[in-house]
């Protein structure tokens, strides 16, 4: 190999051996796949909004998934009682600020039952209350 065909292949098409620009060679891609700035803006939009439809499908399925877990018939026993616990403690929270309310409704203790997953953990204490009411008056 000659010095002159190494030198030739390190160099880019465009620019001949003096390092300056020779706008008459020919380009690599042809002219049907060259794209103007309006296309280029627009294949790339394309491309963020796949890539954001993508994400967003993948966050819904995450967090179906998660909802699906955080179930209280999907949890542990010891995950059920740390739930049921938080919720009675806020429950008496909001009783607190309730009577402490000048306009007081009966919404606004409804609401304090229903509020979230609140209406499980109720009915899961009413039904222990029962058991124990029927222990006090079968020992009588």
């Amino acid at each position: 190999m000659n010095s002159n065909s190494t030198s030739n292949q390190f160099h880019n098409n465009n620019y001949n051996m003096n390092n300056t620009y020779n706008p008459n060679t020919n380009n690599i891609l042809k002219k049907k796949y060259l794209l103007t700035e309006t296309e280029y803006q627009k294949v790339k939009m394309n491309e963020q909004n796949s890539k954001l439809n993508y994400n967003s499908k993948m966050e819904n399925i995450q967090r179906t998934d998660e909802k699906i877990n955080r179930r209280f018939y999907n949890l542990s026993l010891q995950k059920l009682f740390h739930n049921a616990s938080n919720t009675y403690i806020e429950m008496i929270n909001e009783f607190s600020l309730f009577i402490n309310k000048p306009n007081k409704s009966f919404n606004d203790v409804m609401n304090i039952f229903v509020k979230n997953d609140r209406l499980i953990y109720v009915g899961i204490l009413f039904i222990i209350l029962a058991i124990c009411f029927l222990f006090i008056t079968i020992t009588r």
